[in-house]
């Protein structure tokens, strides 16, 4: 994140200050009308509004380093006027198309919207509503693209066979280059998925089809903001070349000048032509404490390794991430053969397609870790309630276990959860708690007992984190 990203983002409000008026997520609403602005939000990421005013037809081009919460209430306001509010102290500018109506007189009406930093307006990219990404809820409200079924296909499948059957259905079959054994189904968005789905599990007797999911990111929790805290503070990062590595699937990576002689390989599965960003700042975040450079608190200075790490980009602008990319993900950290997964998110959304991947890049030898989730509902969250995965909770500094905390038996150790960001999410760099940091931590904890020794099998592995961390509910 830039310096004046970070001096622009609005403080999130404090665990220990309850807002004025709770507000439920159907009091959020955006409208515009007859180029007149209504907006009403309490603390919502500024990007998450103008995403409502893509949905209604308007082409936003936004900032992606642009990483602000705002409230806001107002109705009807010119939307020049409305803006102002908005965006400040960043800028916008509008562009407009006539309108030619018959019913009345010729008008100008809202064609495009830009929102930017000032001096950055060439960073500016566009945001796609829901409704542009085709992104649908099905009846038990799990969110999927339309028109999309992925599949892991056995060896000797009769691939003939299933295209046949596509055929017939209006749909294709897209075979991966990248994922051995991976493959896509498109089809029309007049099909009824779930029939198709059970029609190819009959045919080719295999479990793993699904429609390709869409899972939101996580929010961490903000406990309190301390601008000083800055990357001037933190130091150059030197590690051996044959360091094990840490692949961070998360909302990117922001220019860190201390994480730039260890970053070992990246990729943007959102867009591969784009350069590396994280608008969101978790993945940065989370990169700062699964190399090292960051230590919780609780832990003992110094505990920690410096290691090398591979950023991964799987959370869109908007904070959305499919199945697609964490399978390309998983394949990517594979062939630059990080040792260690971090996955500082989840999903109560059980996926058995994505269970056979992590379980696959587990028997190749990749220990992945994922957090339990920041919600004490004792619910199992996902990845890190599959076999493969190791579920981590969080401590606080005190070493007890932190009450927001997830629960359950697949939480597999509990590890320290606070930690003082030059880097914000949504607000300024400060204090942050969650499940999030307790996993990155941990992930770095391997990173550097695999350092130590190389050939450990995962049994070791294993015991060398139980007798590390606490295992207690």
């Amino acid at each position: 994140m830039s310096r004046y990203a970070s001096c622009i983002a609005l403080l999130l409000a404090s665990l220990l200050c309850l807002p004025a008026r709770a507000m439920s997520a159907d009091d959020f609403t955006v409208q515009l009308v007859d180029n007149r602005l209504s907006v009403n939000a309490d603390n919502v990421p500024l990007r998450d509004i103008f995403l409502k005013l893509a949905e209604q037809g308007i082409v936003v081009r936004f900032d992606p380093e642009i990483n602000l919460n705002v409230t806001v209430h107002f109705s009807d306001h010119p939307v020049e006027q409305g803006l102002i509010s908005l965006v400040k102290p960043a800028s916008y500018s509008l562009v407009w198309n006539k309108v030619s109506d018959q019913s009345r007189n010729d008008y100008f009406a809202i064609a495009e919207i830009h929102v930017f930093q000032v001096g950055r307006k060439g960073h500016i990219r566009q945001l796609l509503g829901s409704d542009s990404r085709t992104i649908v809820q099905s009846k038990d409200g799990v969110l999927h693209i339309a028109g999309e079924i992925l599949l892991r296909l056995p060896p000797g499948t009769d691939i003939g066979k299933l295209e046949k059957l596509l055929q017939n259905r209006s749909a294709y079959l897209v075979l991966s280059e990248k994922l051995s054994g991976f493959a896509k189904i498109v089809y029309s968005k007049d099909v009824d998925v779930f029939s198709l789905i059970d029609e190819i599990k009959e045919l080719l007797d295999i479990d793993s089809v699904e429609p390709n999911y869409v899972f939101r990111r996580q929010v961490p929790v903000h406990y309190s903001s301390n601008p000083s805290v800055r990357q001037e503070q933190l130091f150059d990062v030197r590690t051996s070349e044959d360091s094990p590595s840490v692949a961070i699937l998360d909302s990117g990576l922001s220019e860190r000048p201390e994480l730039d002689s260890i970053v070992r390989a990246s990729l943007n599965t959102v867009d591969e032509d784009a350069l590396m960003n994280d608008s969101l700042g978790h993945g940065t975040q989370m990169a700062l404490i699964a190399s090292g450079v960051i230590e919780p608190h609780g832990t003992a200075e110094g505990n920690g390794e410096l290691i090398p790490i591979i950023p991964i980009k799987i959370f869109d602008e908007s904070g959305f991430v499919t199945s697609q990319s964490i399978l390309e993900s998983i394949d990517f950290a594979l062939q630059n053969e990080a040792r260690v997964m971090s996955l500082s998110w989840g999903t109560e959304v059980q996926s058995d397609f994505l269970e056979d991947a992590f379980a696959s890049a587990e028997s190749q030898g990749l220990v992945i870790v994922a957090s339990a989730g920041n919600d004490p509902t004792g619910n199992q969250v996902y990845p890190a309630a599959y076999s493969s995965v190791i579920g981590v909770g969080a401590l606080q500094p005190d070493g007890e276990k932190w009450p927001r905390s997830n629960y359950g038996d697949f939480v597999t150790l509990y590890a320290p959860g606070f930690a003082e960001m030059p880097v914000g999410y949504g607000g300024d760099p400060g204090m942050y708690g969650g499940t999030s940091i307790s996993a990155a931590f941990v992930a770095n904890s391997i990173a550097g007992y695999i350092k130590g020794h190389p050939d450990a099998t995962r049994e070791e592995i294993d015991t060398f984190l139980m007798n590390r961390y606490s295992t207690r509910e």
